[in-house]
């Protein structure tokens, strides 16, 4: 067996800029550029790295010497293990500044592409419930933390809705309330979890791939209509009607109701027959004086008023 290697820890490393994937990017003491999560521009942290790539280091913060001045409160309860939402933790004007530096630094310092005008940035109005899509899994195995792990009294088995854990394929985060999607997002996907422990169905388990309940996909529209594609990982047309007219029943709001079966180790769908369960089979949304039909399987921007912002600009 060989020998565990002793943590590395860097000591006072101030964060300077935003990389990719949303990690903050300083240098240690020495001279070597480090990478480190949930961190700020402007934040001097001690780190220790988790890994080496490339010459450069990978690394999480175990202390704050000092809080950069453009940290603010992140508003969503899910946002310390969720990871969706990576930038909460920064003010919306200093994200666009840092995402507007990537852009310069994608053309002119990686591809050496020579520019003319850079206009900058233009904010979308909404920071806020802003997504016309999201995806959600369901799962028997919901993410702990490393206190919950610890406390035996914490099943390890819980039936749960919401998004992937990164790093942890087998891992759902229990998603109570997301401020990404406006409603009836939220509603729904509670009532579908709710609705499927009712009835006693079983959810997803990833690692054995079995269960009857695996994704649900909602889209909603400006125009009041809202799309709910569920994906169920068992063939049984009589579950499945029964939770279906459940879901009707409870949620009007959803005016269109799409399913399909799931038997395949990934979770991909738009290679799989989709079926109407009820409503016309799409929703439509509005972009200027465009009008269009949105299914399960379109893509479409997923901010619409960023989008419509965006095609006014080319137009």
């Amino acid at each position: 067996m060989g020998r565990k290697r002793k943590p590395r820890y860097e000591q006072n490393v101030e964060i300077t800029g935003i990389a990719d994937k949303g990690r903050g990017v300083g240098r240690t003491p020495a001279g070597q550029v480090v990478f480190v999560e949930n961190v700020a521009p402007g934040d001097v942290v001690d780190v220790v790295i988790t890994r080496k790539r490339k010459g450069t280091f990978m690394a999480s913060p175990t202390q704050y010497h000092q809080y950069s001045k453009d940290r603010v409160e992140p508003f969503c309860s899910h946002y310390a293990v969720c990871g969706g939402c990576q930038w909460q933790h920064l003010a919306y004007e200093a994200q666009l500044a840092h995402k507007e530096i990537i852009v310069r630094d994608a053309l002119q310092r990686i591809a050496k592409v020579p520019i003319g005008e850079f206009l900058p940035i233009l904010p979308a109005p909404e920071t806020q419930y802003y997504r016309n899509k999201l995806e959600f899994a369901f799962s028997n195995r919901r993410w702990l933390t490393r206190e919950e792990l610890e406390d035996k009294s914490v099943p390890l088995f819980v039936d749960v809705l919401g998004f992937h854990k990164a790093g942890a394929f087998d891992k759902i985060i229990n998603i109570d309330h997301c401020w990404l999607e406006p409603e009836p997002s939220n509603t729904i996907r509670n009532g579908l979890r709710e609705l499927g422990i009712e009835q006693g169905l079983s959810f997803y388990d990833t690692r054995e791939h079995k269960g009857f309940l695996r994704q649900v996909m909602i889209r909603v529209s400006t125009l009041g209509e809202t799309l709910v594609l569920l994906s169920f990982a068992e063939e049984d047309e009589a579950k499945r009607n029964t939770y279906l007219d459940a879901v009707a029943e409870r949620f009007p709001e959803i005016t269109t109701l799409i399913y399909c079966t799931n038997t395949k180790l990934n979770d991909f769908v738009n290679d799989l027959d989709m079926f109407v369960h009820s409503g016309k089979g799409y929703i439509e949304e509005q972009l200027g004086h465009v009008r269009f039909r949105i299914g399960p399987k379109s893509f479409f921007q997923t901010n619409s008023r960023q989008g419509e912002r965006l095609y006014a600009v080319a137009a």
